[in-house]
């Protein structure tokens, strides 16, 4: 119970976003999500709203901007009204004690008063227990309360009974400051945590009866591990909601909780803590007596296993900013290093830190590397030995004619038992050796090579690959007659009917791509292999392409707001490259559908006489692509002047210079657009023509038509060039018409 499933979540969430006033789904997933509680005592209290923490949270959003008590009065959400009105500002903080009837709507007003104090400092807590939980908590969340509040805070714990005594008493202590001392036990624990254990592991001291806030912060301190990068990672994330919130650390609780332990070691521990959660880390230098405290601490480790527990200490160390004295005092007493049994992930740590790699250190990263690759060249007619052996990144620097030929000889024995997309990976990983060979000074052939390679792709690689692969047939989508009929009219009579039947571009389609591609996370971890006659290729979509940043930027204003419809958290890039899967397909599909070839050629050429087109071929030939290629570029110059946008290179001596690109140009028409707009829709006729012309990432027909890709017996690929190009040029020659 509580937890809200991945749809009820959007459905909440979409509800709060628009105001929406029609609240029974949410009441009916609420109730299903909220447990009951009969409440006895504060540990029960503290699991009630725990347990309810989503209710609390949801509720607080709805009243926010309506008061529904009407509508939940009647059901098991009606405990939490009152606190509720009181927490979002629609009641006085006596009128819902007065209010209150049960002891958890008395106990849920009192704790939403303290937090609202708390919150008024610029915190945002949705609500906070440490007033009543832990002394001196007052040091860390001061909150100023009238006279007569204190009162009303009070007689709730006096009516609750002796079940509540000390939570009362800790109350009582933070609201009139008084300082309670820390246990020397609990501070020797922690030094012994600090000096013999396991650290930035997540692992905090669970067995304590902490009592005090400083002794609190300080165990939430370790529940904290460092990535290869140095970068803090939290115990858990859950709704948005971190644990620990090491977002709230600031050097004010490091001064208070070192005056609090006065202990040498956790004082070390503290500095390495707030370096590590610092924005400055320039300016916020680790003294070098902190610095050699770790070094020592990693030192005078024994066990082999333990060095290893210890990597995320170890990524602290090669993340500090290294004196001239604590350099060397590393390098002296790094030993321990050699015998880690990952010394290339410390080769790497070395160069991210810029830190002089030992000497010792630098022998015991060869030996691991050379034991490796002599393991992997034993094994190398296993398929996962050979193509960890291809991308080992000490793979070059040992390589040797003897050791080529063993590869080379390997490769092809694998071929003859790898079929489908593994015997095309094969040849991929193979060329990409050749390709880094050829800037090794070995006595090989690398050009002969490659053309051996490719020779064996197009005789028996290519076949074996598509016969080693399995058909999957997904649903059918069918289009009756008069629907490709009425969908080919409209284009032939105005081609910008092609954009908005490619519709990948409205705000509801992007966010719904995203959305899709955020729920199967697990297929951006694949590879994409195109298996062509030519040679199989690896897919990779370039962020870098013309249209990226427009695409990439208008990606992220249709998710901003609601990126809780996202299932899975991914890159910029995954989405970036879903788009273009969703527009190549989208393309294809419409431009195959697209059966008015002649009519549209026909309009075109009778009202755009001074293009000088001739008639198409019953069979397709280059002849009738390559002729549309001059007028679309000639026709893109002509709309770019139309926005102002000056067709030659050099504007300022426009005599003496060459015509832009057609590609640059409609490139610039197309962000003049969508920056007007801020919307990618008025722009989708134009960007339909930038992918199926120019984009690397999609069609890319011009580049290759001209370059002779398909040329001269690939019928099928002419056919379809041909229309996406008399599209493009239509496109084009409509929107000069309407500009």
């Amino acid at each position: 119970m509580g937890h809200l499933e991945f749809e009820e979540n959007i459905l909440v969430q979409d509800f709060i976003r628009n105001k929406d006033l029609n609240i029974t789904k949410i009441l009916y997933i609420l109730e299903n999500i909220t447990d009951t509680f009969a409440v006895s005592n504060y540990k029960e209290f503290i699991n009630a709203v725990s347990t309810n923490s989503t209710t609390i949270r949801i509720l607080k959003r709805i009243f926010e901007y309506n008061d529904f008590s009407a509508e939940i009065c009647n059901t098991k959400l009606s405990a939490y009204i009152v606190p509720i009105k009181f927490f979002a500002d629609k009641l006085s903080f006596e009128e819902a004690l007065n209010l209150s009837t049960s002891d958890l709507e008395k106990l849920l007003v009192s704790l939403f008063f303290v937090t609202k104090q708390m919150n008024a400092n610029g915190y945002e807590f949705l609500y906070n227990f440490d007033y009543f939980l832990f002394f001196n908590t007052y040091l860390f969340f001061p909150i100023s309360i009238s006279s007569k509040d204190k009162k009303l805070l009070f007689s709730v714990f006096k009516e609750l009974g002796e079940e509540y005594f000390l939570n009362y008493k800790i109350l009582k202590y933070n609201i009139f400051k008084k300082y309670k001392k820390g246990s020397p036990k609990i501070r020797k624990a922690f030094e012994n945590k600090i000096l013999k254990e396991n650290l930035f592991n997540f692992d905090g001291l669970n067995d304590l009866q902490i009592e005090t806030q400083e002794e609190f912060l300080l165990n939430s301190m370790f529940k904290i591990s460092l990535n290869d990068e140095g970068k803090i990672i939290p115990l858990s994330t859950l709704d948005g909601i971190i644990y620990p919130d090491f977002s709230t650390w600031n050097p004010t609780m490091f001064i208070q909780i070192s005056k609090h332990f006065n202990s040498t070691s956790i004082q070390y521990y503290l500095d390495a803590v707030e370096y590590i959660v610092s924005d400055d880390k320039q300016n916020n230098m680790l003294n070098e007596d902190c610095v050699k405290f770790f070094i020592n601490r990693i030192s005078s480790i024994k066990k082999e296993d333990d060095w290893f527990k210890n990597r995320y200490l170890i990524n602290f160390l090669l993340m500090c900013p290294f004196t001239k004295n604590t350099k060397q005092y590393f390098k002296n007493n790094s030993f321990f290093l050699r015998k880690m049994n990952t010394p290339i992930f410390v080769k790497k740590k070395f160069s991210v830190s810029k830190l002089p790699i030992p000497k010792s250190v630098n022998q015991a990263i060869k030996l691991h590397s050379l034991r490796e690759m002599r393991n992997l060249y034993a094994n190398i007619d296993d398929i996962g030995s050979f193509v960890s052996l291809l991308k080992h990144e000490e793979l070059l620097d040992s390589l040797s004619i003897a050791k080529f030929l063993k590869i080379k000889k390997a490769f092809y024995k694998l071929c003859l038992c790898t079929h489908g997309v593994g015997e095309a990976c094969l040849y991929i990983y193979f060329s990409e050796l050749l390709c880094s060979v050829g800037t090794k000074k070995l006595n090989i052939d690398c050009e002969k090579e490659k053309k051996m390679l490719v020779k064996s792709w197009k005789i028996n690689g290519y076949k074996n690959s598509i016969d080693g692969m399995a058909e999957i047939k997904g649903e059918t989508t069918y289009f009756s007659h008069d629907q490709i009929e009425g969908y080919s009219k409209s284009v032939a009579d105005d081609c910008r009917n092609f954009g908005y039947s490619n519709n990948f571009n409205s705000k509801g389609k992007l966010v719904n791509l995203m959305s899709e591609t955020s729920k199967h996370a697990f297929m951006e971890l694949c590879a994409s292999i195109q298996i062509k006659k030519d040679f199989p290729v690896e897919t990779k979509i370039s962020t870098k392409a013309p249209l990226g940043e427009i695409i990439s930027e208008h990606l992220q204003k249709s998710i901003t707001g609601r990126e809780y419809i996202l299932m899975n958290h991914l890159e910029p890039e995954s989405f970036f490259g879903a788009y273009y899967n969703s527009a190549n397909l989208s393309l294809q599909i419409n431009v195959n559908l697209f059966n008015k070839e002649n009519e549209l050629l026909n309009r075109i050429m009778k009202e755009n006489k001074n293009l000088n087109l001739v008639n198409f071929n019953e069979v397709p030939c280059y002849a009738d692509l390559c002729q549309l290629f001059p007028a679309i570029d000639n026709k893109i110059l002509e709309l770019g002047e139309k926005f102002n946008i000056c067709p030659l290179k050099n504007e300022k001596c426009p005599a003496l210079n060459e015509r832009k690109e057609a590609s640059t140009v409609l490139k610039t028409t197309i962000k003049k657009l969508v920056d007007e707009f801020d919307s990618l829709e008025v722009a989708a006729d134009l960007i339909c023509v930038y992918l199926m012309l120019f984009d690397k990432n999609s069609l890319n027909i011009r580049n290759t038509s001209v370059h002779g890709n398909d040329y001269p017996n690939n019928e099928n690929q002419l056919s379809f060039n041909r229309k996406a190009a008399l599209i493009s040029l239509g496109i084009i020659l409509d929107r000069i018409k309407t500009v």
